[in-house]
């Protein structure tokens, strides 16, 4: 059979609830590589087991004779294969629900993971927060010029992701937040800086000190 079969195994498919079986056509190239009809298998939760067979319609190339023959017998092949899917799907299932539950179990794990590492990162507090959002907006008020930007730099807690808050003043005379290239409100403003790192926190773009020493200061305050 001059067709060859690229095949993941049974159960690395049915594991996972996906896979693709590519029959490659001799003969028949595309893409300066080998053509083939390519099998889709999925498992859906309201359809089950679902096939799909694809075959090149486009920038294909004949290099041998018998590419079209090939072509219609790679065809066969893919109904076959798939006949032979549809008879182990007792099996798959077995398989797929052992793999949903090994998603389950590492994805408690990995939402674990990643909370003990936030909960390892102080987080700036409400208090220093508005503190920080308040100054953004006298600054832009009275020190900005129109659409002038000041920006923060906050960092995730955990992931230790950073982004950058900013404030201008608009030709209306409204003062504007954003993260990144979209608009946030201030409240939100001051929910992200409150939730971000602290030690990652840099205010020197506003003007305000260090925000260790402003949030020491802030917890002898009786404000």
């Amino acid at each position: 059979m001059p067709n060859t079969i690229k095949e993941p195994t049974l159960r690395d498919i049915a594991f996972e609830g996906k896979g693709t079986i590519n029959i490659m056509i001799d003969g028949l190239d595309r893409w300066n590589d080998s053509a083939s009809v390519d099998i889709s298998i999925k498992r859906t939760p309201t359809d089950g087991w679902s096939y799909l067979i694809d075959s090149p319609s486009y920038s294909i190339k004949v290099t041998k004779p018998e590419a079209w023959s090939n072509f219609a017998e790679a065809l066969r092949q893919a109904g076959d294969k798939i006949e032979q899917y549809i008879a182990l799907e007792d099996k798959m299932e077995m398989i797929f629900q052992e793999g949903e539950t090994f998603r389950i179990e590492e994805g408690k794990r990995l939402a674990a993971e990643a909370e003990a590492k936030k909960n390892a990162d102080a987080e700036v507090g409400k208090k220093l927060a508005n503190r920080v959002i308040n100054e953004m907006r006298r600054i832009a008020k009275t020190d900005l010029s129109r659409w002038e930007e000041a920006k923060i730099k906050i960092v995730a807690r955990g992931t230790r992701k950073e982004s950058d808050i900013k404030v201008t003043h608009s030709y209306r005379g409204l003062t504007l937040f954003s993260l990144g290239y979209h608009r946030i409100s201030r409240v939100d403003a001051v929910q992200m800086v409150a939730d971000s790192w602290i030690d990652g926190l840099e205010v020197h773009g506003i003007g305000m000190p260090d925000p260790k020493v402003v949030n020491f200061l802030l917890a002898k305050s009786k404000k």
